[in-house]
């Protein structure tokens, strides 16, 4: 993975990608099942919060595996209590900002920027030659973690250190184990939320397009991995 002097028809091929991804069968009907449950109406308490905050209620509310890509400045979000889906709510979000829309992907909620979705430095987009699942959602926080950091870092090595504080409510539930290939790091996210669909994760970044290398370190120093709920 090379993260300098990427050309600009990079971002195309990104895009590119990204259309192939959501249009394959190979979790159809995992979709299916996911559209239902973004169609049943459950009551949702007023939201009145940040972009960030206003996702995290509903993913707990819904109970909805999420993965979340944002950038600052982060839109204030209002939206009535009321009855309605999580489909409503979630289309309510995404209208706070036009530059924010959301998808199904498998049984996960994909909730993104769409600048950042194809910016050749948001490390979502980076690709690993081969990623391990295994342990708990824990685990692979901080393996996925090390594995992104060894790519900026140009470091090439199996193994490494494995750095930063393990999520304890994240360490309960074992996956099984499953070695992805020529992945990104976001098709991990997906591969994990959907074995296990108890968390959320978001990474936030300090703007919203031309993402430079010193916002790679508060974008990731802030990325977070959290339970939906305290058990489930």
């Amino acid at each position: 993975m090379k993260n300098s002097g990427w050309p600009k028809w990079s971002a195309l091929l990104l895009l590119a990608a990204f259309l192939i991804e959501i249009h394959t069968p190979a979790y159809s009907e995992q979709q299916t099942a996911a559209n239902q449950a973004l169609d049943a109406r459950r009551d949702l308490p007023e939201v009145h919060a940040g972009l960030q905050e206003a996702l995290v209620q509903i993913a707990k509310v819904y109970h909805l595996a999420m993965v979340i890509e944002l950038g600052q400045p982060l839109p204030s979000v209002r939206i009535p209590a009321g009855t309605m889906s999580a489909r409503q709510a979630l289309a309510l979000v995404a209208k706070s900002d036009v530059g924010y829309d959301w998808r199904l992907h498998g049984s996960v909620i994909h909730f993104y920027d769409k600048k950042l979705r194809i910016e050749p430095l948001n490390f979502l987009n980076w690709r690993l030659d081969k990623f391990a699942i295994s342990g708990t959602v824990a685990d692979v926080d901080l393996r996925l973690k090390s594995e992104l950091n060894k790519l900026r870092d140009r470091v090439i090595a199996e193994g490494g250190l494995i750095v930063g504080l393990r999520p304890t409510e994240l360490a309960r539930d074992r996956l099984p184990t499953v070695v992805l290939r020529d992945v990104t790091a976001r098709q991990v996210l997906f591969r994990v939320a959907d074995m296990n669909p108890h968390f959320y994760t978001v990474v936030v970044f300090p703007r919203r397009s031309s993402v430079t290398r010193a916002d790679l370190d508060q974008a990731f120093a802030n990325w977070r991995w959290a339970a939906l709920e305290a058990e489930h």
